[in-house]
């Protein structure tokens, strides 16, 4: 860690070099998921995933080395996260036997109360859509696939951050991927 003196400051732009530890909470997970044949050509799959993240009440920081501060305590007061998905993939057809068409969706709650989200770390509910497609020749396997994201970014006016993170927004994301695939 080092921090550098401002131009108003008795030595402008001196410094001060220390070291910091940071512990960080890995929550329990528990996961399961279930994928079965509708038809012979018609996959369904579905996931849940929870995470106990309700143990995570605060980030403690130790700083050593740098006389004005000690530690840094930041106030998390996590709640339990889950995700859910569902999703399909049509596979073998007659007419196109190489080819794979995915669609899919998702919800994730965040573990963040708004309060206490900061730039550093911004997590949001999201809902999120998946669409991909695979196409097999030989031992290659070529993909490509878009996902976009809705945020529900919550307008915050009550952070207990320091400084603090009021803010108002919203988003949106979207992912383009191509994959190329090799059997050994």
């Amino acid at each position: 860690v080092e921090i550098t003196y401002s131009d108003d400051a008795a030595t402008p732009g001196d410094t001060l070099v220390g070291t910091q530890t940071t512990t960080q909470l890995l929550p329990w997970a528990f996961m399961g998921g279930v994928n079965f044949d509708l038809t012979p050509n018609v996959e369904l799959g579905g996931e849940l995933r929870y995470w106990l993240y309700r143990q995570y009440r605060k980030q403690h920081t130790d700083v050593v080395g740098i006389f004005l501060v000690r530690e840094l305590e930041t106030m998390k007061n996590y709640r339990d996260s889950w995700q859910t998905s569902g999703g399909l993939r049509v596979h073998d057809l007659a007419p196109v036997p190489a080819l794979e068409l995915m669609a899919g969706m998702h919800y994730d709650r965040t573990p963040a109360p708004s309060s206490t989200v900061t730039l550093d770390q911004p997590t949001f509910n999201h809902i999120g859509l998946h669409t991909g497609a695979r196409w097999t020749v030989g031992r290659y396997r070529l993909g490509a696939s878009w996902l976009h994201y809705w945020y529900d970014i919550p307008t915050v006016t009550n952070s207990t951050t320091s400084p603090p993170s009021n803010f108002r927004g919203n988003g949106t994301n979207n992912i383009f991927t191509v994959s190329l695939e090799a059997r050994l």
